[in-house]
Formats: C-alpha cells, sequence, structure tokens
C-alpha cells in the first residue's frame, strides 16, 4: 500500500470546470485533500458511498453555528 503523502489539489480561484475537477480528484480517491481559494484547506468528499458515511456522522454539522 502506498502511504506517501498525496499534494492536496488546489482549486482554481477564477471557477475553472468544476466537472473536470471532479473527475481529476476523484481519479485519487473518494475522499481527497483541497486548497480552496485563500488558502483554506479542506476535503472533497466525491464518491457516493464516502459521501453518505460522512453526510451520516454525528459530528458533520447540517448549520454554520
Amino acid at each position: 500500500m502506498d502511504t506517501s503523502p498525496v499534494t492536496p489539489h488546489r482549486m482554481d480561484p477564477a471557477g475553472g470546470c468544476p466537472h473536470a475537477d471532479n473527475a481529476r480528484l476523484l481519479e485519487r480517491s473518494a475522499v481527497a485533500a483541497v486548497v480552496l481559494p485563500g488558502e483554506v484547506a479542506g476535503m472533497a468528499v466525491l464518491g457516493h458511498e464516502a459521501l453518505k458515511e460522512f453526510l451520516a456522522h454525528p459530528e458533520v454539522a447540517k448549520g454554520a453555528e
């Protein structure tokens, strides 16, 4: 198993094509590290099963409180 660190994908501040970004990220994994405009680190959850698991987690907030 490859345990080398993966460089986060930098999201295009100009917008770009979200479908192309999603396809590239999904090639890596269903969950991928990203850097959003403004140097905000985050995770993109792309796979259907991974997204269902993520949304069901009790620590996931449904609001910005």
